[in-house]
């Protein structure tokens, strides 16, 4: 006899075989054989997992090929990459007008700089009273090399280029470094 058969209305109400007087049905939990419950899945869930939201992420940076690298890199780490820029400029107009969770951006642009977008997406979040898109800036550089500009930029922080990945994303969401100048 499989575990189905072994149910019983009972099992599903609280009182003998029906709903309680206001018709409300309780569910009870049900036990399955040892070897069922004891199965674990084939495959992981999905990076970011199923029940965890995917950030929308527009990603800025003048090489096309590391952008769409990027873009791979981030939707297989369970990100969902909703636009691209080349420029500052198109950076500034895609984030206001879609409004991400997160704006992927490199330092040295055409244009102007990632600082300058970074300020200018505070500057209009501000303005506008709505939060801000989170920012991490990224280069071919290493973040030491951007010195107190990266510490007092408004961004959540840096990732070396070489580094990028769903997961360091994550880590970095997760667990933002340290401000030494914000106490």
């Amino acid at each position: 006899m499989d575990c189905w058969n072994q149910l019983s209305a009972s099992a599903f109400y609280p009182t003998a075989g029906g709903p309680d007087a206001r018709g409300r049905v309780s569910p009870v939990p049900l036990r399955l054989p040892a070897e069922e419950s004891a199965r674990v899945p084939e495959k992981s869930p999905p990076a970011g997992g199923p029940f965890l939201p995917r950030l929308r992420v527009i990603i800025v940076d003048d090489h096309p090929s590391f952008r769409s690298m990027a873009a791979k890199l981030l939707t297989k780490g369970g990100f969902s990459v909703i636009s691209e820029a080349a420029d500052g400029a198109t950076a500034l107009a895609s984030s206001l007008d879609l409004r991400p969770d997160l704006v992927l951006l490199d330092v040295q642009l055409p244009d102007i700089d990632g600082f300058q977008v970074a300020d200018a997406l505070a500057a209009a979040a501000f303005a506008a009273r709505v939060v801000p898109p989170s920012v991490v800036l990224m280069s071919s550089r290493a973040g030491v090399d951007y010195g107190s500009r990266l510490a007092a930029a408004p961004v959540l922080g840096f990732i070396a280029k070489a580094d990028l990945s769903g997961p360091v994303v994550r880590a970095l969401l997760a667990d933002p470094p340290h401000c030494p100048t914000c106490g």
